[in-house]
């Protein structure tokens, strides 16, 4: 019976290629969708746990050196880091020196028109007076400060983040103003620094600093305790918002600012999602196409043969083997299509993935952007920062001043540009199953009512009939 059931493909040709064209696009189409919901299901998570899932606490009052208000502290630190879904706490300090005040560097800035502008002594109206920009220092408690896309070691090597050593890293253009390579030292704060190494940190004002261990630059400079921002990595974005309500109630909301991405972030994942769900709804949408069409069919074709059925009960054939029949009728149909469609779907899937996501997402996270500073290439920088360093310092350095800092917010939304260009589907053996498995349940759904009609035929009423 199943061989004579996939024999009955053959009596009418020109329906049943149409029938196998039609389940082919239905089941490519389902592959396709399946596949597409699977990559970017894969990379909203991917997002959420390593995009947009960083918290930044300021001092109250404060950001970079603009503002007042009191320093954090490593005890007040050190009560959030074993908070719950905190996975790194990482600890930045600034400090700035003039040059030739308790050092002996030259400043590799030119004041420049921006420069001049914010100066607050006198000279300032001397258009060939150009003041000197002081060297700014940060401290650093973990290395993936100094490292990462678009930092590069020139020369040298890496500190130890945790150590007090008096070891630094310098850019590479206060290395060329200062003639300073790997191993040489230079005088910082009355204190003896040697150079570990040369990094050039993707842009000039980045390049122009001093890297410390925070703990030797809290030590240097008279910063014992301080801490000037403290980054939170939380281990999903859906957890930020319960870790700043922790952070709030432990250290009071009063005494510090916290900001956090996840408001940018998930505006810019909504495309995504709203991609995800429409895969979901196209995936069943066309499983059920694929049923309904086999199911029609199967009717049509029951109803045709009524007469030949009821024969066949005559001479004793039973339900289940007219019904293995008709399903491996449908079966030999389906997989043929099945065949065909996972052709179609691993030729189309990522095209149609591409187009998707392009089409959805280029303008949601542009206007996600607008109006907040923030472009493809990080965080344009702002208005005027006047440092309360060491020694009331009072000079325009731009909101630049900590690269850790200014990249924060810019870091996440490059990742998440370049992160929507980077989704594509994965084809393995799996997939293939998975299309047979579309193909299995294409045929069972299409196949409950013939198999009910089939049982209703009566040979009697055949037999009268004749």
């Amino acid at each position: 019976m199943i061989l004579h059931g996939i024999k009955n493909i053959m009596r009418n040709t020109a329906r049943s290629i149409s029938i196998i064209l039609i389940l082919s696009v239905s089941i490519g189409l389902a592959l396709i969708m399946f596949l597409s919901y699977k990559a970017i299901n894969e990379k909203i998570s991917n997002i959420k746990s390593s995009i947009g899932n960083t918290i930044t606490i300021t001092p109250a009052g404060s950001q970079g050196f603009e503002g007042g208000g009191n320093p954090i502290t490593e005890t007040q630190v050190n009560e959030i880091k074993n908070l719950p879904n905190i996975v790194q706490v990482t600890e930045t300090l600034l400090a700035t020196v003039n040059p030739g005040s308790e050092n002996n560097l030259k400043s590799p800035i030119k004041a420049g028109t921006l420069g001049k502008r914010f100066v607050r002594f006198q000279g300032y109206n001397n258009p060939n007076f150009s003041p000197s920009v002081p060297i700014v220092i940060t401290g650093i408690s973990n290395e993936s400060t100094i490292t990462g896309e678009g930092i590069s070691l020139t020369s040298g090597k890496l500190f130890n983040p945790s150590s007090n050593s008096n070891v630094g890293i310098i850019g590479t253009n206060i290395a060329s103003s200062n003639n300073l390579k790997a191993g040489d030292t230079f005088k910082l704060y009355n204190t003896t620094i040697t150079v570990s190494g040369v990094i050039n940190m993707g842009t000039r004002f980045a390049n122009d600093g001093i890297y410390l261990p925070i703990s030797t630059l809290q030590n240097i400079s008279g910063q014992q305790n301080d801490i000037s921002t403290a980054t939170i990595t939380v281990n999903s974005i859906t957890n930020v918002n319960s870790v700043i309500s922790q952070i709030n109630s432990k250290l009071g909301s009063n005494n510090i600012d916290i900001t956090s991405s996840q408001a940018t972030v998930s505006s810019a994942i909504a495309p995504l999602e709203s991609i995800k769900n429409v895969s979901l709804y196209s995936l069943i949408g066309s499983l059920i196409a694929g049923s309904v069409i086999i199911l029609l069919i199967m009717i049509m074709t029951v109803r045709e043969r009524k007469k030949e059925i009821g024969v066949l009960k005559a001479i004793g054939a039973s339900n289940f083997a007219i019904t293995m029949e008709f399903v491996s009728e449908s079966l030999t149909l389906t997989i043929i299509g099945a065949i065909l469609g996972i052709i179609i779907g691993i030729l189309l899937a990522n095209p149609v993935l591409s187009t998707l996501v392009n089409t959805s997402t280029n303008t949601s996270i542009q206007s996600s952007f607008q109006g907040t500073g923030i472009s493809s290439r990080g965080v344009n920088p702002g208005g005027p920062i006047v440092p309360s360093g060491r020694r009331g310092i009072v000079f325009n350095i731009g909101r630049g001043a900590s690269r850790f800092i200014s990249s924060i917010t810019g870091a996440s939304t490059t990742k998440i540009l370049s992160s929507f260009k980077d989704i594509h589907t994965i084809i393995n053996f799996y997939i293939l199953l998975y299309g047979v498995l579309a193909a299995l349940i294409i045929t069972i759904l299409g196949s409950v009512i013939p198999v009910l009609l089939i049982s209703k035929v009566s040979p009697a009423e055949i037999i009268r009939g004749e």
